[in-house]
């Protein structure tokens, strides 16, 4: 896990950056998750997650300060805060949020990747190719 924008290598984290960027200029809000030390334009709100690290157990670490911001989120507004969860770990660690019928998940390959169990009530993969996409159940 790289800040964003990245420092130089980080492709799937300079695609992270930009949608957000162009999201946020469509008018959408934007909440991104991701290394302590991500800057984004003025309105994209940011969750600090952990300290940056090529470590990819670093995204388990992550999971529990965005799982204790969505929630929280919900429970003060009584509604789902994120109209979409957009996934793009290695390690589909935000596949869990799929189990919650009120949030909707959409997961991005952008690499190989271990296989995926779909599950919950809006599974929604984006593949980058035909080969990820197989890799994906």
């Amino acid at each position: 896990m790289i800040p964003l924008p990245p420092p130089g290598y980080g492709g799937i984290e300079q695609v992270l950056y930009d949608l957000a960027a162009w999201l946020n200029r469509w008018g959408h809000e934007v909440t991104v998750a991701s290394p302590k030390g991500s800057t984004f334009p003025d309105g994209i709100a940011h969750i600090p997650t952990v300290e940056p690290t090529w470590d990819l157990d670093a995204e388990w670490a992550a999971l529990p300060v965005i799982q204790d911001r969505v929630l929280e989120e919900e429970n003060e507004t009584q509604e789902v805060a994120f109209d979409v969860v957009h996934d793009h770990s290695m390690t589909a660690c935000m596949w869990g949020f799929a189990e919650n019928p009120d949030i909707r998940v959409c997961r991005t390959v952008q690499g190989p990747v271990a296989s995926v169990q779909l599950s919950g009530p809006h599974p929604s993969v984006i593949a980058c190719s035909d080969f990820l996409a197989r890799s994906v159940s």
